[in-house]
């Protein structure tokens, strides 16, 4: 029997066969030399945000750097956000960083200026309202400043988790206040946490101890919260009070206080007066009681530490809220504290504020 083989480019073998005048030709077509046909399934969409994908993808989940995701609060009607993991700082417009957010008592020029969640210097104080909310869009695409309901996601989730409570458990013992004491370390000062010993608010420098700045090393000045999904945020009941959004468009409100100026329990009547009387400057609507109390309604500050409400008395008009306390212990500080004092236009030294991405 005689076999004989030859190979064409074309991807077409030749076979001869046979013994002797029966031989024959027949011809097998394979893959051409070189070329791998094997059939491999397509999988580029099976871990999407890792590259490849078509149309058909789903869009990306996960956040920029130095945010942290906040779970969906089906309550509040938030979706998953992107909320700045610390306290907006300044940089030029060029990306140089500002160390001193307060500019030594002077509002910084916003022309020049752009927000930027990092953990070193001290935060961007003495802006206004319109200014926060115009600086965090400013960051591209759906970024803004946190509204009200945003915020609020966040404060709920926190108190959820057992780790953010001294009785390592929901509603036993106090929930971690932060830096609330009115002091900074002088090793803070030398290390770069704060830039002026007159404003008592800290950076948190490279982000790695979170006592940082406090001259403590355990206790309730501890800075920062574990969310529920793993995620640590800095600074939300302490350090700086933060602007919110009261409806999206950032315009101020409109209501009628008690008797007297002065702190209030956030799950007292006051509060909940106040709310019950709100109106925005401009736009239709409210604000529920719900988007500022705890969920757990035994907790108040006395025993608790979640902060008090300071509601100026009387009719105001053109106010804006800030959450979380500041730096001071006279000052009610605490997860849910909420301000009404302040004029939209007010630049206030312990007043910063956290952009938003939406997913």
């Amino acid at each position: 029997m005689n076999l004989y083989v030859s190979c064409f480019t074309s991807g077409v073998f030749l076979l001869l066969v046979g013994c002797g005048s029966g031989s024959s030709l027949v011809s097998i077509s394979v893959p051409s030399i070189g070329t791998d046909t094997e059939t491999v399934p397509d999988n580029s969409n099976t871990n999407p945000g890792t590259g490849g994908g078509g149309s058909s993808s789903p869009a990306p989940t996960t956040c920029p750097t130095h945010f942290i995701k906040v779970p969906a609060n089906s309550s509040l009607g938030t979706a998953d956000f992107c909320l700045a993991k610390f306290e907006m700082k300044a940089s030029l417009n060029d990306g140089t960083a500002v160390f001193d957010g307060n500019n030594n008592g002077t509002p910084l020029d916003v022309s020049l200026h752009k927000p930027e969640s990092r953990p070193d210097g001290i935060p961007w104080v003495r802006i206004t309202l319109s200014q926060a909310a115009a600086e965090c869009t400013s960051l591209g695409a759906d970024y803004h400043l946190s509204t009200v309901k945003e915020w609020q996601a966040a404060a709920l989730n926190v108190e959820s988790v057992a780790s953010n409570w001294s009785g390592n458990s929901v509603g036993s013992g106090t929930i971690i206040r932060g830096h609330s004491d009115g002091a900074i370390s002088a090793s803070a000062v030398t290390d770069g946490y704060a830039v002026s010993t007159t404003v008592y608010l800290l950076g948190a420098k490279n982000a790695t101890d979170p006592f940082g700045g406090t001259g403590q090393t355990s206790g309730n000045q501890k800075r920062t919260h574990t969310l529920s999904n793993g995620e640590i945020i800095w600074d939300m009941p302490g350090n700086a009070r933060e602007i919110v959004d009261p409806n999206g468009s950032a315009v101020g409100v409109n209501y009628t206080g008690p008797t007297s100026s002065g702190f209030y329990e956030v799950l007292g009547t006051e509060l909940s007066s106040t709310i019950s009387s709100l109106t925005f400057t401009s736009g239709s609507g409210g604000l529920s009681l719900a988007w500022f109390t705890p969920a757990t309604t035994a907790l108040n500050n006395t025993t608790h530490e979640i902060g008090r409400a300071y509601i100026n008395s009387g009719a105001r008009t053109d106010r804006m809220i800030t959450r979380g306390g500041n730096f001071s212990s006279g000052n009610s500080p605490g997860l849910f504290a909420v301000d009404f004092d302040s004029a939209t236009t007010g630049t206030s030294s312990s007043a910063s504020f956290r952009c938003v991405k939406s997913l």
